[in-house]
């Protein structure tokens, strides 16, 4: 017969740190502490759970296949490597811990042994202490080292965007990302679909022209909105408060313009059928929801006509929203023309366009808060010693310059720009009288409704506003 093994059974426990991976405790030198540990402890290995996880996680201590062990099988020993493989913070690696003892489970530490023996938890707790303390100095180190290449104008971290390329010097250092000529064409083809559509119908057409996709399957909704939420694209990073601009693939001025359509999209998204002029240019003016076709069939026909979609109490409260009061059901054949000339009286009055087309207004920008507040901290520094009497002013000054000099020009360059001079609203309407002229075909105003982007709200009473963007934006 073969002898059974008598020795205690003990789960090997590791834990690869996804978190900046920067000490020399892999997997491998885990198991090889582990097993000399178990052996000089008498224990056997059984089996062995390993964690791609941070233990700086305070989630983590919450739940996790240690305690899912430790119920399945009482009794049962873990064995780590080391304190700093349990968890990186004191209080999660004590918590877990002090959990698989409370689960009946015993926790043993290579080096240091069996952790219900009081004796050893003096050690524990002082080698947890340090590795949190050591964690803290390698993420210090990490990150002000991204920060200084971010200082010095180079790509501080991590590959850049599907679409790009790392450059480097002639020593081979990383400097900035530029556009993959490979690649760029199918994001620039990308923004130019998703001036006029929408994230569905962009992906079936990115497909059909067979443009390649970042995992190399097919184009999905997803992808495409992912994508265009990526404002690195727009040629601008920012890493801890430092902007990083480099050759953009698509331009900061569409890219701008994209996520304004593509919020109007998200929010007021309007019907997909064609069957009525207006369809996705009317919102209620009661709840700013979209105006859309709605139908009732009756003995004697079908109707159609435009409703509020939250007016329905049912759809409203399916998606926890507030029902709208604006009920009224607005026939097509009665409300069509009616808004047509609406719009018409508002194009071409120039003293109704300022509200149709606002005068454009500065946009606000301001220097990088944490950027402005790390400079004015060193200036300050600079002075104390003179403030202490240590130094002469002038050398005080010549300290603080490099400080001052950089605070200065990032007030320069985010100082208010001077407000744009107004549109012509005279020479405006007469040019809307002219593209409006004589438009009567249902296929023409509805191709001019999508050009100007008319946005029309309509109360239970009729048009309350209008909204466009100009033909020569």
């Amino acid at each position: 017969m073969i002898a059974q093994d008598a020795r205690p059974p003990a789960i090997a426990c590791i834990r690869v740190s996804t978190e900046l991976q920067a000490d020399r405790w892999g997997p491998e030198r885990q198991r090889q502490d582990i097993q000399q540990a178990a052996e000089r402890e008498g224990l056997r290995i059984i089996d062995t759970i390993e964690e791609a996880i941070s233990g700086a996680d305070h989630d983590r201590a919450a739940e996790n296949a240690y305690y899912q062990a430790a119920r399945a099988q009482p009794g049962m020993n873990f064995m780590f490597s080391h304190p700093n493989r349990v968890g990186r913070h004191v209080e999660v690696t004590v918590g877990i811990a002090r959990t698989i003892h409370k689960l009946g489970g015993t926790v043993w530490i290579a080096g240091l042994g069996n952790l219900r023996d009081a004796r050893n938890w003096r050690y524990f707790l002082r080698d947890a202490a340090d590795a949190e303390v050591d964690h803290a100095n390698i993420v210090y180190q990490l990150v002000s080292g991204k920060r200084s290449k971010a200082h010095s104008g180079r790509w501080p971290h991590g590959a850049p965007p599907w679409g790009y390329v790392l450059q480097r010097d002639h020593r081979g250092r990383s400097t900035l990302p530029a556009p993959d000529p490979a690649i760029a064409p199918a994001i620039r083809r990308l923004a130019e679909l998703s001036e006029d559509h929408g994230s569905t119908r962009v992906a079936a057409q990115m497909q059909a022209e067979g443009w390649p996709t970042p995992a190399g399957g097919p184009w999905t909704p997803t992808i495409v909105k992912n994508l265009l939420k990526n404002e690195r694209y727009s040629g601008r990073a920012v890493f801890q408060g430092i902007t990083l601009d480099f050759e953009p693939i698509i331009p900061r001025d569409q890219w701008e313009r994209l996520q304004g359509k593509r919020a109007l999209r998200k929010f007021e998204s309007g019907p997909r059928s064609t069957e009525l002029l207006w369809a996705g240019h009317v919102r209620c003016a009661e709840c700013g929801g979209a105006l859309g076709r709605d139908a009732t069939r009756t003995p004697y026909g079908r109707y159609v006509y435009y409703r509020c979609w939250r007016s329905k109490r049912s759809e409203a409260l399916r998606l926890g929203q507030t029902p709208c009061t604006h009920t009224r059901n607005h026939r097509p054949d009665q409300v069509e023309e009616e808004w047509w000339a609406y719009l018409v009286a508002a194009l071409t009055s120039p003293e109704r366009l300022p509200d149709v087309i606002p005068k454009p207004a500065p946009p606000v920008v301001t220097p990088p808060p944490a950027r402005v507040a790390e400079l004015e901290a060193n200036i300050a520094r600079a002075w104390e010693p003179f403030a202490a009497g240590k130094i002469s002013q002038s050398i005080a000054e010549r300290l603080a310059a490099p400080y001052v000099q950089e605070l200065e020009r990032l007030q320069a360059e985010y100082a208010p720009k001077p407000i744009p001079l107004g549109p012509d609203y005279d020479l405006m309407a007469e040019q809307f009288r002219a593209h409006l002229h004589g438009v009567t075909d249902p296929a023409a105003r509805r191709e001019l409704l999508g050009i100007l982007e008319v946005r029309l709200h309509v109360g239970p009473e009729g048009p309350t506003r209008l909204t466009v963007t100009p033909l020569n934006r």
